[in-house]
């Protein structure tokens, strides 16, 4: 089990970051393979996440000197049918950074989307559009704003609602509720289960199952992410990326 906090990037950090991961080589090889037109972002966000064991901190007094992880994304949309979300995870104490790219574009009513890890492709598909709400990232949703000074102030007001981490619920994104996602939901803790809601949720159900077992938790991540690269269900993008953070603080290999 982990424990998640998150704050909103104020637009002068979010500005700042941009230009530093626009630098950062596995990222300009992904954009630039990605942007063929060169086109800008007309809209950026972003957010920083900071992961620690249950262990080794109390909900109750948090404080960002004790996490062990810190997850940085950004989100670069370019126009309604083309978005990138950009995202380093550090591991606090050696500085040691790993980087994920999730792509997603619209043609003709087909949503691609696509996965790098430290600038190598991961992952490919591509679907037809469920509805014509466009692409929704839900990764920044619900964060409160605040700046870089605060974050050793960090209190539970600021913690990410979406991720269902710290307060131990199944995940609620745009009014779905899992029975499956989240700490301390599932079929042994103390909310959610039953049968699954959607595919995620199934994925959710099979990493909870693996986790009871006597397979590697490593291995049980890995599976995880393998099953839901490319699933598009409310909150996919957060909770894959959660389970990201657990691989890096738990010393898996991305």
């Amino acid at each position: 089990m982990m424990i998640r906090v998150a704050r909103r990037l104020p637009d002068s950090e979010t500005m700042n970051f941009h230009k530093q991961f626009t630098k950062e080589a596995s990222f300009v090889k992904v954009l630039a393979n990605e942007n063929q037109g060169g086109e800008a972002p007309k809209d950026i966000k972003g957010a920083t996440y900071l992961y620690s064991n249950e262990e080794d901190i109390s909900s109750s007094n948090l404080s960002a000197k004790k996490f062990k992880v810190r997850e940085v994304s950004v989100l670069l949309s370019f126009n309604s049918n083309f978005k990138v979300v950009l995202s380093s995870f550090e591991k606090v104490e050696t500085k040691e950074k790993s980087y994920v790219t999730n792509v997603w574009k619209v043609e003709n009513n087909i949503i691609e989307y696509k996965e790098y890890i430290n600038g190598e492709l991961n992952f490919s598909d591509k679907n037809p559009m469920e509805s014509d709400a466009g692409i929704v990232i839900d990764l920044f949703d619900g964060l409160t704003e605040a700046p870089a000074e605060k974050e050793d102030e960090l209190v539970t007001a600021l913690y990410d609602p979406t991720s269902c981490i710290l307060q131990g619920r199944c995940c609620t994104f745009s009014g779905v509720t899992y029975r499956h996602c989240g700490k301390y939901c599932g079929n042994w803790e103390n909310s959610g289960g039953g049968v699954s809601i959607n595919a995620l949720d199934s994925i959710c159900y099979s990493h909870d199952l693996c986790l009871q077992g006597s397979t590697n938790r490593c291995t049980c991540h890995d599976r995880f992410l393998a099953s839901a690269a490319g699933v598009v269900a409310p909150g996919d993008t957060t909770i894959r990326n959660g389970i990201r953070g657990a691989k890096v603080l738990e010393g898996c290999p991305l």
